[in-house]
């Protein structure tokens, strides 16, 4: 195992105050390896003892006559975080790279296996593991995650009921994975069509984010207008509120059918 620069070696960290089962072994913060004799393998590794790392492994030479797997916790680039050369990289039969979330092929022996489950709706797509069968000279993925986190956009035509939202949401997902719905597109409901989602959609996990824009309805403006005209300018009193109030829905239920 090694550490990087979220869990550092310190005196603080959990690892070295508990009994560890002895399958497991723990890097420092210089390189070495952990030899494997029946399988004439050594892994190479190192931990972070800080936030920022960096080594130099200019001078590394590794023994051919072994299969030699690196494990390193690195940004390849940034020199924060323990930036390593495409020459030292290809030294090893394969390199398991960590410190991104997603998967990356860096070069046909080095990959980013990207975590095991995803955590956020930032870790789209599949995760899991790499497979590596040095005796069929193969690298294969394999999902191990149970569920996944997707991020939707759906676009809402200002002519579509409720139910024909709900049908077009519905349709594209499924109760098994989490989802992000963007909502997009014009409509005057857009409050009610929130709502009436939250109320109505089925799935495991969801989030809507309402970016529906509000059209106006002029025409609704104009007759309010015009009532306002009718019953003219009232006082700030509560009971002239209240006639303002009763005369204006009248009006629009009698003459208009609101």
């Amino acid at each position: 195992m090694v550490f990087g620069n979220h869990d550092y070696l310190s005196k603080d960290n959990l690892f070295l105050k508990v009994d560890l089962p002895e399958n497991l072994y723990i890097f420092n913060s210089e390189l070495d390896f952990y030899e494997l004799k029946d399988l004439n393998t050594r892994i190479y590794g190192i931990s972070y003892d800080s936030y920022k790392f960096k080594k130099d492994f200019s001078d590394v030479k590794l023994d051919k006559n072994f299969i030699n797997i690196g494990l390193f916790h690195s940004d390849l680039k940034d020199e924060r975080y323990m930036p390593l050369d495409e020459k030292f990289l290809r030294e090893f039969n394969y390199v398991a790279l960590g410190h991104i979330h997603k998967r990356v092929k860096v070069f046909n022996n080095a990959y980013y296996s990207g975590s095991l489950i995803p955590l956020s709706f930032k870790d789209e797509g599949e995760r899991g593991i790499i497979f590596l069968d040095d005796e069929k000279k193969t690298i294969e993925f394999k999902n191990f995650s149970r569920r996944e986190f997707i991020n939707l956009e759906i676009k809402i035509d200002k002519d579509m009921t409720f139910s024909e939202i709900l049908k077009k949401v519905q349709g594209k997902i499924s109760t098994e994975n989490l989802y992000r719905i963007t909502l997009k597109g014009v409509s005057h409901n857009k409050r009610e069509i929130e709502s009436f989602l939250l109320e109505n959609l089925s799935a495991f996990y969801f989030e809507l984010i309402n970016e529906i824009t509000e059209e106006r309805n002029l025409d609704f403006e104009i007759k309010d207008k015009y009532i306002l005209d009718l019953l003219g300018t009232f006082s700030n009193s509560d009971i002239e509120r209240d006639a303002r109030e009763i005369s204006k829905n009248y009006i629009l239920e009698q003459y208009y059918g609101i």
